[in-house]
């Protein structure tokens, strides 16, 4: 009976060990998607911003064309 419980433990445990380590991978795999999510859009953040300044001297041009053609 021993042996039976002993290798029952030792089973457990592996299992235990394998799903540990698929949460741990999991885990891992969450946090860098968290960051490269984060990463993502402080670029496209950035990219909005420069829009908005191209946009901005788009029209100051727009401005200084309509009033060199008067």
């Amino acid at each position: 009976m021993t042996s039976e419980s002993d290798r029952r433990l030792r089973i457990g445990t592996v299992i235990d060990r394998e799903i540990f380590l698929k949460i741990k991978k999991n885990w891992r795999q969450a946090a860098r998607y968290r960051i490269e999510r984060n990463e993502a859009l402080i670029r496209v953040q950035e990219l909005e911003d420069q829009v908005a300044d191209l946009e901005g001297e788009i029209e100051e041009l727009e401005t200084e064309l309509r009033l060199m053609s008067f």
